[in-house]
């Protein structure tokens, strides 16, 4: 929240003379200048006393302008002022004292980061003068969910020797995604109280993300010709080489999920051309007339890769992409001209056409001729009225729409009021040159009308900062000088000294510094050279910053990996904002001017004239464009809901009259990326490239006195684009200034890139995948190899087959000037956990004598693996609330199966501490359960801020997953009574009323309701498109939310009618509706009554709407019989009986409600049970499950939420219940997102608390409730809960908490567990359920193809759709002509070639049905193919919400049959010609042992035998002295052999005599070894196994794994040396035996 600053101008009305107007500051500045301004009609005299903090100040002054000014330095946060004139009290109040502290610029190192990493912060905070404030501030990180993370709070501040605050945060491991910011608020004085007034907030997202292979651009060439809408698509990879691939383009509505494909409508496909593919696409097709939004999907996929990216565009091809703003939002009689400024949005540039009309009840007024002008986008043009306009003109309409191809844009618009009958007025001010921005000195010139009256002038600017205006007033021209405090929009008003003719003028300012620029140069041999606009760089390379600017300024930048900016879609650096005024906003909180005009005449006169004209325009209602004008919004709202109301128009999208929180992103001299690309040349020097950050440079440094500083950074390794942002900051400046963006690309002539997660789990099993890029090749056609130069034994990777080490085809790619991006997958397994780095090199020709052109180090982090579940509970902390004994949520249980893992108990404290309450929080997660994260949140429990937190942008279009209504209902539910709620105490929130928009407009997607009020029903999985398919519950519920919201009567009626259309089915004998897919009511009649009761609900809900339905009333007056003939025995489910006592007829309500106040148990709640879910009724094995307590919960909170809204709404509460502790009950039940389980128990809670809100008076405030948290080996918190919403983590080892509430009031307390997921029974699960989708395929070899057939059955039904991508063999191809499916229901679709294999999607898939696949794979005639020595390669499935659902690992018939096996793993297959067919974790050879701990047991058919005659005891020392090397001689104790995995093994079981070397440690416990020797070794097996007999081995302790008895295993590779005791041996044997140190 921004520093929110209001302007109070007393006017108070005497008998003799007009009172003064006073004007005050927002509040005064601690140890600060303060300044009171009181003007007069003629010289009295004025005495004005401050009592701050025991520090009086006491002045008089006599005179018509009077000026008071003073300093405070008291530690009291309130100053009291009273102000006499001529003896008379004007003003007597208190004004806050708050510190000097105008804004606070943040400056964070990424825009998205993942758990774990650090936020980089600097920090500069500014005071109103310009100056560096050093006062204490607090510093935190708030999470997700809103709530601060204890974790990261704390106060700091800039010291005498500083300039600003450099610090890092820590972003939890185990938190929320979503939109996190990071909050700086400064700490009082001597209080050291946090002043919620002044929070700065930078805002920054929390996701697992992956950075983007390309960057995906495209637009539509505005066309009022739908039919031939051209559709530019450009794909552009990020080190600046264009994309080849495939697109596709579809039209889908708005919000539709990834995974279904139904709601696609294909319009054309292609091919990018040098990474730009353009045709004219027909957009009619996508049905624009439909009232369901409509969007543009299109789906891409590079060819090297197979990489596939996706991109959204609206589909606004008519779209304005234009605002119009009033400088003047209102007019008034005496008007003679408005006022209008022109911005683009979204582009710069356009040809504009205006039309002015007048909308009057006279219809010769409205006859008269509209005013009609041209002007241009970044412009600002003045237009002349008409006289005939000026006295009976309701409401001027401005419509302005913008020249395109074919014809015109659609319409935006703007509503300017008529406010004649106020103390407006609209020829007070008037600039005498229009310009649409002002920059830093200028001079405004001001034409000021001649009143007779002296008039005064006030400035305030983006709504919190006040200008006093000097009254210098020659020749009627004011002259305002601009300075630079004076940032973004700016209101000018003026008002006489008597205060009855006030006016205001909108202008803005840019901030702007043509001497901030950066040089970026290249430094090669000591001298540096500038980067030309097409020039690249090197990883590696140094680079020289010069950054110019002010004499001593500071300048702040950062250089950014441009991926970071493509995945949020924006740049954070530095941001402005233009918001419109809010003069009128009675809940703004920003600026506000009280008393000069009065408010609620103001909003009189607007809803009049702007209904008047509503009525007018009954048969045009015309919308447009939303306005960013809060005047033109607010009359729009009434102009639309008078006009529909009296006329049959169609109805538009709901209007929330909110200003848009899109901003723009300032690119300071750039408004495109400006790309320096360079084919780049090969680098004389080979280095690993292992340094790849996401932000290159980040800091702030201090320029000289000069105004330059050159500092020097050398490039990381990454390939790619840096965006290099930087802003400037001076001495007496309270704006930053942004400077030049550069972007700086780094690039190769060949490179590797490895994609692979820097985080993997013991045992797990992945494919990363390696892409060669050649930029610039110096062949056209070029064979270059991967190799694994550095392997940990730790990690286990496919390096050829049956345990050889592949030779140079094994990892062989072929890249072409025509095909420059080749990738392969290479299979890896991690066997330990530990922080392990891996070395590829890309080289020519082979591994052991190619020339290396490029070598990547990754650093990979192996972590074990555990499965976590998370653990939520609420708790409402009341020490005035009476206590009880029972806990638990069903009195009646006793089993500890039941337990909760959380739970809380309370007891009072001593006598003498009457409000204290003591609260002892559980963790009952076992000891034999991992606890990851143990935390609990602290928030007030306000009506008006309780769980009221910021809603991300864009949150509507980030769902994933296919929506079904319910949840929809169950989201609406929550914010809807949320936001019913915040009204109640006479606030709003513009952002909630935003959501509930979006939520309703998805809400109708699942109906078939048109704006032509015909008959019209919702259903649980989409549009109905059958009668059967509707739903009548849902339908009522529904309609009840929409009539809750007030929308538009459209909106309504259609559904209406099919309600009421519904009661006779009420009544045959037949009736059974079916709404197991809501509520599990068994029961016929309660089923019924269920109905009943929600059907008569929108009878009241839309009492409103009756005027537009004829005969409403009489058709649900036909309910009432079915009430009346209502058998109350036939009720069984005590869900439907507190339902009808919410919801039905007075007379049965009553009966109801008697009933359930003679079932209540009130000595706790909750009051009543649900036996919808009775003990009695239900076997043992369903009452231990999981579900069902879930379900029994919900069942519970819904009986009583019922009850509690029948109680209340009926005021039949009386004294002997306390209905406020069910309330409280009831929202302890709320879980973490604010549900209560179900959708139907959410919505229920949620209205009853809401009800319970408006029937009850509740606690306004806390009065300085402290909450104290101890808990043992912690330190002591104490926090005060009228502050912010804080999250606290505890130690996860803790099992109890104890909290100590003190003081008044109400807080909500959280805990929440993250642990290991408890075990389930396994119910006879095998390996194939691993996977959802079960792969097999069957192949044989025929020419120069291979035929391969692919099956695969999908046992989860929620999978409806799949990305299958299928590889191909080196050196094969396949296209899609060469794919069919043997099904002829299924059709692949989008089928495309990559350089790793085909990819398509398969939709419409139907669970537990076999779908096969036939494929051709073509072999290359252009080189030498060996196919029985190329990789295995994988076949994938999957899924766009759920990820990776099954696979399958493929080699090419020919491999070799030795050591073959055909495992059943988590796949069915059929034995065929090839060796390796087989899944994930069995593609890397491994060899297990009893214990669970595995060895790699890849390339060991090469060990080194028989070389001690090579042995020089020099070189055995150096190799011994090597880290991890160790060497031993072991007597032989037994010799076996073994099959493991197909493969042979000889195990050599021994007794370890002597172990040297820096890796021998782990022999110094275990003296039992066991070798494994593969057979494959010839030469190596010695002739006779003599027991007792020594041998010798020299390898790398990452290889030895201890098994269950206590043995040291170790499986000899081609690493290793293996040798058998012997007269040659004797340097070995001396170098193991004897020790060197």
């Amino acid at each position: 929240m921004r520093l929110s600053t209001f302007l109070i101008i007393a006017f108070i009305t005497c008998k003799v003379t007009t009172s003064p107007v006073i004007v005050l500051p927002p509040f005064f500045k601690l140890h600060g200048q303060n300044v009171i301004t009181i003007v007069n009609e003629k010289s009295v005299k004025t005495v004005v006393q401050i009592d701050h903090g025991g520090e009086k100040t006491n002045k008089e002054i006599q005179g018509e302008h009077q000026i008071i000014s003073f300093h405070t330095s008291s530690s009291q946060s309130f100053a009291h002022i009273v102000i006499k004139v001529d003896g008379e009290v004007e003003l007597d109040q208190n004004v806050p004292v708050r510190p000097d502290l105008f804004n606070v610029h943040i400056h964070i190192d990424k825009a998205v980061y993942r758990k774990s990493e650090l936020v980089n912060v600097r920090i500069l905070p500014l005071t109103h003068s310009g100056s560096i404030y050093r006062g204490d501030l607090s510093i935190t990180l708030v999470n997700g969910k809103g709530f601060v993370e204890s974790s990261t709070m704390r106060v700091k501040r800039v010291e005498e020797t500083d300039s600003m605050i450099s610090d890092q945060l820590e972003i939890p491991s185990h938190t929320f995604f979503g939109d996190w910011f990071l909050k700086v608020q400064p700490v009082e004085y001597g209080s050291k109280k946090i002043d919620e007034m002044l929070v700065f907030e930078k805002t920054f997202q929390v996701q697992d993300y992956d950075l983007p292979n390309y960057r995906l651009n495209g637009f539509l060439v505005d066309n009022s010709d739908l039919d031939k809408t051209t559709v530019t698509v450009e794909a552009k990879y990020f080190h600046g080489k264009p994309v080849n691939g495939s697109v596709h383009v579809y039209c889908r509505e708005v919000g539709s999920s990834s995974q279904d494909r139904s709601h696609l409508t294909h319009l054309r496909s292609g091919e990018f051309d040098n990474g730009i593919w353009s045709s004219i696409v027909d957009l009619g097709k996508c049905d624009p007339p439909n009232p369901l939004p409509k969007e543009i999907y299109i789906e891409s996929r590079e060819n090297g890769t197979g990489y596939r990216q996706d991109l959204i565009l609206g589909l606004d091809v008519m779209a304005p992409k234009f605002t119009i703003t009033a400088v003047r939002p209102y007019f008034t009689n005496d008007v003679e001209e408005i006022i209008l400024l022109v911005d683009g949005d979204g582009i710069a540039h356009g040809n504009v056409s205006i039309r002015i009309e007048c909308i009057s009840e006279k219809n010769d007024v409205m006859r008269t001729k509209e005013v009609k002008v041209g002007s241009k986008i970044g412009d600002a043009l003045k237009i002349g009225i008409p006289k005939e306009w000026q006295n009976d003109v309701s409401v001027i309409r401005v419509i302005a729409n913008r020249r395109i191809k074919n014809g015109f844009s659609n319409d935006t618009m703007l509503y300017i009021p008529n406010l004649s009958n106020t103390s407006l007025v609209s020829s007070l001010i008037s600039p005498e040159e229009i310009k649409p921005f002002y920059k830093d000195d200028e001079i405004m010139n001001v034409h000021v009308k001649n009143t007779r009256k002296e008039t005064n002038f006030v400035i305030i600017c983006n709504s919190h900062t006040v200008h006093r205006v000097p009254n210098e007033v020659k020749n009627r021209i004011l002259r305002v000088k601009i300075t630079d405090k004076m940032e973004g929009t700016c209101i000018l008003t003026a008002f006489t000294a008597d205060s009855s003719v006030s006016d205001v003028m909108l202008f803005r300012v840019q901030t702007h510094c043509e001497d901030c620029k950066v040089k970026v140069s290249k430094v090669l041999n000591g001298m540096s050279k500038e980067l030309g606009n097409n020039d690249a760089i090197e990883p590696g390379d140094v680079m020289e910053l010069e950054f110019t600017g002010h004499s001593e300024a500071i300048v702040f930048y950062r250089a950014m990996d441009e991926r970071l900016n493509y995945i949020t879609l924006r740049n954070d650096y530095m941001i402005h904002e233009y918001l419109d005024y809010l003069i009128f906003g009675k809940q703004s909180q920003g600026a506000k001017i009280l008393n000069l005009v009065n408010a609620e005449k103001v909003e009189h006169a607007m809803k009049k004239m702007c209904t008047s004209a509503g009525h007018q325009l009954r048969f045009r209602c015309l919308q447009g464009q939303r306005s960013t004008s809060l005047v033109s919004e607010k009359c729009l709202k009434h102009v639309l809901k008078s006009c529909y109301k009296n006329s049959s128009a169609t109805a538009m999208q709901i209007v929330t009259p909110y200003l848009s929180g899109k901003t723009t992103p300032v690119l300071s001299a750039s408004s495109t990326n400006c790309e320096f690309h360079d084919p780049g040349v090969v680098s004389q020097k080979s280095r690993i490239r292992q340094h790849f950050p996401e932000t290159w440079l980040f800091d702030a440094i201090v320029l000289e006195r000069n105004g330059t500083k050159k500092i020097t950074a050398t490039s990381p390794d990454n390939v790619g684009q840096w965006a290099l942002n930087n802003a400037y900051w001076w001495h007496g400046r309270v704006s930053l200034y942004p400077g030049q963006t550069k972007y700086i690309q780094t690039s190769k002539a060949i490179f590797l890139e490895v994609d692979m997660p820097r985080n993997v789990y013991v045992n797990e099993t992945i494919s990363p995948l390696l892409t060669i890029t050649g930029v610039d090749l110096v062949k056209s056609r070029e064979t270059l190899v991967i190799c694994l130069s550095e392997l940990p034994r730790k990690v286990c990777a496919d390096q050829g087959a049956n345990g050889k080490k592949g030779d140079t085809y094994y990892m062989k790619v072929e890249v072409s000037r025509s095909s420059p991006i080749q990738s392969k997958y290479l299979m890896m397994k991690f066997l330990s956990p530990g922080v392990v780095n891996m070395t590829l090199t890309l080289k020519t020709e082979n591994c052991q004598t190619g020339k290396i052109l490029d070598a990547v180090r990754k650093q990979i982090e192996i972590q074990k693996r555990a499965d976590t579940e998370e653990y939520y509970e609420r708790h409402i902390l009341n020490p005035s609330k009476p206590l009880v004994t029972a806990m638990n949520d069903d009195p009646g249980s006793t089993s500890s199966r039941n337990t909760k893992m959380i739970t809380f108990s309370d007891q009072h404290g001593s006598m003498d501490e009457a409000d204290t309450i003591n609260t002892l929080i559980t963790s009952n997660v076992p000891d034999t359960e991992t606890v990851f994260s143990f935390s609990i949140t602290l928030s007030k429990f306000l009506p008006i801020t309780d769980k009221i937190g910021k809603i991300p942008i864009g949150t509507r279009s980030k769902r994933n997953g296919q929506r079904i209504l319910t949840s929809v209902i169950k989201e609406l539910s929550i914010v809807l009574y949320k936001f019913k709620k915040l009204k109640l105490y006479g606030s709003t929130s513009y952002q909630m009323e935003a959501e509930i928009n979006d939520l309703i407009n998805e809400m109708m997607q699942f109906s078939n309701c048109t704006s032509q009020k015909e008959p019209c029903a919702y259903s649980e999985f989409g549009k109905p498109q059958a009668s059967n398919e509707a739903s009548i519950l849902l339908t009522s519920i529904a309609t009840s939310l929409l009539c809750e919201a007030d929308v538009e009567e459209n909106r309504i009626l259609g559904s209406l009618k099919t309600i009421t259309a519904y009661i006779p089915k009420l009544g045959r004998k037949d009736f059974n509706e079916d709404l197991s897919d809501i509520i599990d009511v068994e029961n016929t009649e309660d089923k019924k009554y269920l109905l009943v009761s929600f059907m008569y609900q929108v009878s009241r809900d839309c009492s409103s709407y009756r005027s537009g339905l004829r005969d409403m009333t009489k058709s649900f007056g036909k309910l009432h019989k079915y009430f009346y003939e209502l058998d109350e025995s036939a009720v069984q489910d005590r869900r439907t009986s507190a339902a009808i006592a919410f919801m039905a007829t007075n007379a049965t309500a009553e009966l109801m409600r008697s009933d359930l106040i003679a079932e209540i148990n009130k000595e706790h709640p909750p009051y009543w049970k649900c036996n919808g879910y009775d003990t009695n009724r239900v076997d043992k094995l369903k009452r231990s499950s999981e579900s069902f307590r879930r379900r029994r919960e919900s069942c519970q909170v819904m009986v009583n939420s019922f009850a509690l809204a029948a109680i209340v709404t009926a005021y039949a509460e009386g004294t002997e219940v306390d209905w406020d502790r069910l309330a409280d009950w009831i929202s302890e039940q709320q879980s973490s997102d604010g549900s209560y389980g179900s959708p139907l128990t959410t919505l229920v809670a949620s209205r009853s608390l809401f009800e319970k809100s408006r029937r009850s008076v509740e606690i306004a405030y806390n009065d300085l409730l402290e909450v104290t948290v101890r808990c043992k080996g912690c330190s002591e918190k104490r926090i005060n809960v009228t502050e912010s919403a804080i999250e606290i983590h505890i130690p996860n080892n803790i099992h109890y908490v104890t909290l100590i509430t003190k003081g008044h009031g109400k807080a909500v307390v959280a805990a929440r567990i993250v642990a290991t997921k408890r075990p389930r029974p396994k119910r006879g699960l095998t390996q194939d359920d691993y996977y959802p989708v079960h792969l097999s395929i069957d192949q044989k070899v025929q020419d120069n193809f291979v035929h391969q057939t692919v099956c695969f059955n999908v046992s989860n039904p929620t999978i409806k759709t799949l990305d299958i991508f299928h590889g191909t063999y080196t050196l094969f191809t396949a296209t899609p002509d060469q794919l069919y499916f043997l099904n002829d229901s299924y059709t692949p679709i989008n089928p495309s070639s990559s350089a790793l294999g085909l990819h398509f999607i398969i939709t419409n898939i139907v669970s537990n049905q076999t779908l096969c696949y036939k494929v051709a794979l073509s072999e290359s005639r252009g080189g030498k193919n060996i196919p029985y020595k190329s990789a295995p390669v994988p076949i994938r499935a999957t899924h766009p919400v759920q990820g990776l659902v099954g696979m399958l690992l493929i080699a090419h018939p020919d491999v070799p049959r030795s050591d073959v096996l055909v495992r059943r793993r988590r796949h069915h297959h059929t034995r065929t010609r090839f060796v390796r067919r087989i899944i994930d974790e069995s593609a890397v050879d491994t060899i297990c042992y009893d214990g669970g701990e595995c060895s790699c047991a890849e390339t060991t058919c090469s060990v080194k035998c028989n070389k001690c005659h090579q042995d020089s005891p020099e070189n055995l020392q150096q190799l011994l002295s090597t880290n991890g090397i160790f060497g031993i001689r072991f007597e032989l104790v037994s010799i076996s052999n073994s099959l493991m995995n197909g493969a042979n093994y000889t195990i050599y079981d021994g007794t370890v005599k002597d172990s040297n070397g820096l890796g021998a440690a782990a022999f110094e416990l275990s003296k039992k070894v066991r070798v494994w020797l593969r057979s494959c070794n010839v030469g190596c097996t010695p002739g006779e196994k003599t027991l007792k007999r020594d041998y010798y081995v020299l390898g790398h302790e990452d290889g030895l794994n201890s098994d269950s008895y206590g043995r040291q295993n170790y499986i000899l590779n081609h690493m290793d040396r293996f040798e058998e005791s012997s007269y040659d041996c004797q340097n070995l044997n001396s170098a193991i035996t004897i020790r060197y140190r």
